[in-house]
């Protein structure tokens, strides 16, 4: 007498493979300039409008991720400006991540420090994008990959 043990056992579902689906499939930088409510009078130059990038990662499982940098006055009072951080992320860390998987951020962040040297705001505008990425894959909050909740609230100023 021989008995089949599979027979009662029902068929497994597709494997999830998160290393295909977290692959970035592109990466977009988009400048955006925006009228301030009110002129910001620095000890440099004044400000009526302010420039941002906004990042888009898009992976394969067709997830997309934001992120945003700035600079406050542009390069009279930091060393980027909107257009040197748009040239970064499209001349030298986009190529450097397509195809990677964005779940490995420590492996991502090692890419982009080999691909530009500082470029600070560039680098964490991708970094933000990749975790709201793998967030939304993954059905988390983006403090849950970075350790968990700290607090509930936080003050402002400038608002």
């Amino acid at each position: 007498m021989s008995i089949n043990v599979t027979e009662n056992i029902p068929p497994r579902a597709a494997p999830i493979e998160l290393g295909r689906d977290t692959r970035i499939r592109s990466i977009v930088a988009t400048i955006i300039e925006a009228p301030t409510v009110r002129r910001h009078k620095l000890s440099n130059t004044e400000i009526a409008h302010q420039g941002f990038v906004l990042v888009r990662v898009q992976l394969e499982n067709g997830v997309t991720g934001i992120g945003e940098a700035s600079t406050l006055g542009g390069p009279r009072w930091a060393e980027e400006s909107v257009e040197s951080i748009w040239a970064a992320i499209a001349n030298y860390l986009e190529p450097a991540l397509v195809g990677q998987n964005a779940m490995l951020f420590e492996a991502n962040a090692v890419r982009m420090a080999k691909a530009a040297t500082r470029n600070f705001a560039a680098k964490a505008a991708v970094e933000s994008a990749l975790f709201d990425a793998v967030g939304h894959t993954l059905g988390l909050p983006v403090s849950a990959l970075l350790g968990g909740q700290v607090r509930d609230r936080m003050g402002v100023i400038w608002a």
